[in-house]
């Protein structure tokens, strides 16, 4: 290979390697001898991929006039006309598109000279699209160069998952029996039904889960609990509440509206004169809503 032939080469940006179509015809041409300028200059429009440059010049070897003109060419490029025909008055430059596809795992550069995202770039590259596959940017998005194109493999399936269901505890008031009391009337029982799921996968990763459908195999059977309400009233007073101490041992009755609480004793007091017993917030808005004394009832519960 001549010397001549290797710079030539290094002028396009092409390598030995990537000459396929290209290489015999270059060797051909690039002896001026065997190509003499002898015809009149002529005006040539050259078309690189949508770019217009007219050029002036006596030569109709191809391989001499991208080289006179520093037009290069990369691998994959197309180019009109041939390299063994002589140029008349255009030329004709459809370059590849470097692009890269992330899809599996792995990363792939290709030149390409499809125009969009499609399913021909993706085979070229060795890539097939099952059905919820998705492509980002979506198919038929423009090609530009080092674009960068994901695929994300996305996989479907349902399932079907037996689930208990818990039994909800009903308390009913027994009267009769002291406050704190509770006796269990009936005891629930667990119910059973099924869930159907769509679950969605990509690249292997569950990322959601859409239930569809709930089918109810058994119903759950409800707690019954009674408690005790009845109070053994010891002590009586009435007098002034505020809100102080912090808040079950005494019955409050607000005297003005009816309204109860009962508190646990927990500290002595009160230590202002005039007032029976000194309430938490919550035990004092309870019932009353003045802004922090009220009258009341208080009865000591015994049990």
């Amino acid at each position: 290979m001549s010397k001549l032939f290797l710079i030539l080469l290094s002028l396009l940006g092409l390598t030995t390697a990537g000459l396929v179509f290209i290489y015999p015809v270059l060797a051909l041409n690039v002896n001026k001898e065997d190509n003499p300028t002898s015809q009149a200059e002529r005006t040539i429009t050259v078309n690189d991929n949508g770019w217009h440059l007219v050029i002036h010049t006596k030569e109709t070897d191809l391989a001499r006039i991208l080289l006179a003109n520093n037009i290069r060419l990369n691998q994959l490029d197309k180019i009109y006309p041939d390299f063994n025909q002589p140029v008349f008055d255009a030329i004709i430059i459809e370059r590849a598109v470097e692009v890269v596809i992330k899809a599996d795992g792995q990363e792939k550069q290709l030149f390409t000279h499809q125009k969009t995202v499609s399913d021909s770039l993706l085979k070229e590259a060795g890539i097939n699209l099952d059905q919820w596959d998705r492509v980002e940017p979506n198919l038929d998005s423009q090609l530009f160069y080092n674009l960068e194109i994901k695929v994300t493999r996305v996989a479907k399936e349902t399932k079907t998952i037996r689930k208990n269901i818990d039994f909800e505890t009903i308390y009913e008031a027994a009267p009769d029996m002291l406050l704190g009391k509770t006796k269990i009337l009936s005891s629930g029982q667990t119910g059973e039904k099924e869930e159907e799921y769509l679950i969605i996968y990509e690249d292997n990763k569950e990322v959601n889960r859409i239930l569809q459908k709930t089918t109810i195999l058994k119903e759950p059977v409800a707690k019954t609990v009674v408690r005790g309400t009845k109070l053994l009233i010891g002590r009586k007073e009435t007098g002034i509440a505020s809100f102080v101490a912090k808040s079950i041992y005494s019955g409050l009755t607000a005297a003005h509206n009816s309204r109860s609480v009962i508190v646990k004793i927990i500290d002595r007091g009160p230590y202002v004169a005039g007032r029976v017993i000194d309430l938490s917030y919550e035990a004092f808005s309870s019932i009353s809503n003045s802004d922090g004394l009220a009258r009341v009832k208080i009865e000591e519960i015994l049990n």
